[in-house]
């Protein structure tokens, strides 16, 4: 049941509508052509001003549910494309180990991937939410992590640095560390002594 509060409102404008309506029929009849015009301008104005007091809420919520639909829709086409790319993108990565290469760049890596490096980049950012460099350091700090836990190994850190695909040994220290939150050499004796 309505209230008495918002019924008045909508009989009010029906009543000025039906007014408004046959007085401009009356006026068609008397062929005053200008009055006519302007009354039927009121009529459109007021009728797109109160049309939710007409149709009320279920203009707004179908309008709601349409969006809603297309976002879902939307988000599910993203992420199917987004899977297929971040397939690829993790089978080169873990296939042919291209972050042992010092030289490699999102260029590069797109190529082989198979897509443009904007949307590499894209991927990447979205997905594993750190940019091209990060993501290729993430894999060389793994390496050279596994490179220093092999016991009686007579690789040197700097050894390890350039076969985990790094070319500076500053570089290297200072992106192990960040991840890790310790040296390089610091983890090779902490991981010897366990």
């Amino acid at each position: 049941m309505r209230s008495d509060s918002t019924l008045k409102p909508r009989i009010i404008v029906c009543l000025f509508l039906l007014l408004a309506g046959s007085l401009a029929c009356n006026l068609i009849m008397w062929n005053s052509y200008f009055v006519t015009v302007v009354l039927l301008n009121a009529l459109i104005f007021l009728g797109a001003i109160h049309a939710r007091q007409f149709f009320g809420a279920n203009i707004e919520v179908v309008s709601r549910v349409n969006d809603l639909t297309d976002i879902k829709s939307n988000e599910l086409g993203k992420k199917a494309v987004s899977l297929e790319k971040i397939s690829a993108i993790e089978n080169v990565i873990h296939s042919k180990k291209l972050y042992l290469d010092s030289n490699m760049n999102l260029k590069i890596f797109s190529e082989h991937v198979g897509l443009k490096p904007r949307e590499v980049s894209n991927v990447i950012n979205s997905h594993y939410g750190v940019n091209f460099f990060e993501f290729i350091n993430r894999f060389r700090v793994e390496e050279a992590k596994r490179l220093l836990m092999i016991e009686n190994s007579a690789d040197s850190v700097l050894d390890i640095l350039y076969k985990s695909g790094f070319n500076s040994p500053s570089a290297f220290h200072r992106i192990f560390k960040r991840f890790e939150g310790v040296t390089p050499s610091t983890y090779r004796g902490k991981k010897a002594n366990k």
